[in-house]
């Protein structure tokens, strides 16, 4: 494809996201997952939908009624189907993407905890830093302080 071309960079990065989706469609036609995961919560088409979302927007200011809005689903059915194939309520797993997403925000050095609450859908750093401490067990000053993973 002639990357000159416009809309290449977005053409590219769409057929990769159409070449995962088709490499874990077909991992899970190979058998049933035991666990409750993200994976598993693929091979519903409204859960995978809320996923995609809550990856991709996660700094929205979204509750179950609006994820439940913008999937087409009511809110019971996307709760129930989320939690049995998640293992988790929609909003808990979004705390969790958020702090995972701060996390390695706060590792690049000129990042502030505010901005780093701000870009990962807080208003207030003191909320953040909240439900970072009770999501993660550490304050994000720990993780910042602490070595990177390997």
């Amino acid at each position: 494809m002639d990357s000159r071309l416009h809309g290449s960079r977005s053409v590219l990065n769409r057929l990769a996201d159409i070449l995962f989706i088709q490499a874990v469609r077909a991992f899970l036609s190979m058998g049933e997952l035991t666990h409750a995961g993200w994976l598993k919560g693929l091979s519903d088409g409204h859960v995978a939908r809320a996923l995609a979302l809550i990856h991709e927007h996660y700094a929205k200011p979204w509750t179950l009624e609006r994820l439940a809005r913008e999937i087409g689903i009511s809110r019971t059915v996307l709760a129930v189907r989320f939690r049995t194939l998640v293992g988790a309520s929609p909003i808990v797993y979004l705390t969790r993407w958020r702090m995972l997403q701060a996390t390695k925000l706060l590792r690049e050095p000129r990042a502030g905890v505010a901005d780093v609450a701000g870009k990962v859908g807080y208003t207030s750093e003191a909320a953040f830093a909240k439900a970072f401490k009770r999501t993660l067990k550490r304050t994000p000053g720990q993780v910042r302080r602490s070595p990177p993973p390997p």
